[in-house]
């Protein structure tokens, strides 16, 4: 999924990076050597878990996080907290969560979430 969004985004002409696990382990390591050089000009940055814990962004290049959160993706509820705050400074400081449980009582605040995700 992270690739094929990564895809139809390069089609449009954004520039940015999928950190997926197509990425071979030298890039890996180039992009996390120092990772705000590698996204100061991109216009997205498609995070997977193979992004590890630990990931800072801190320079103030992307507007707003969009996350998707599979039931069977395997993240602690810590993972998917540290994923959703990898860049510390959001120009719009929003943060867009999605799910693919079915329920009518979904979480609206950061401790409903972190108790949604965790199960």
């Amino acid at each position: 999924m992270a690739e094929a969004l990564h895809k139809e985004l390069k089609s449009q002409g954004y520039r940015g990076k999928c950190f997926s696990k197509q990425l071979s382990e030298t890039e890996k390591k180039e992009i996390c050597a120092d990772i705000n050089v590698a996204v100061a000009n991109l216009d997205y940055l498609i995070a997977t878990p193979v992004m590890t814990c630990g990931v800072s962004i801190t320079i103030e290049n992307f507007d707003v996080t969009f996350a998707h959160f599979r039931t069977l993706a395997g993240l602690t509820c810590q993972e998917a907290y540290q994923m959703l705050h990898c860049v510390r400074r959001l120009n719009c400081n929003i943060i867009h969560v999605l799910t693919d449980l079915q329920s009518n009582n979904l979480p609206v605040d950061q401790e409903d979430l972190l108790c949604f995700i965790s199960y």
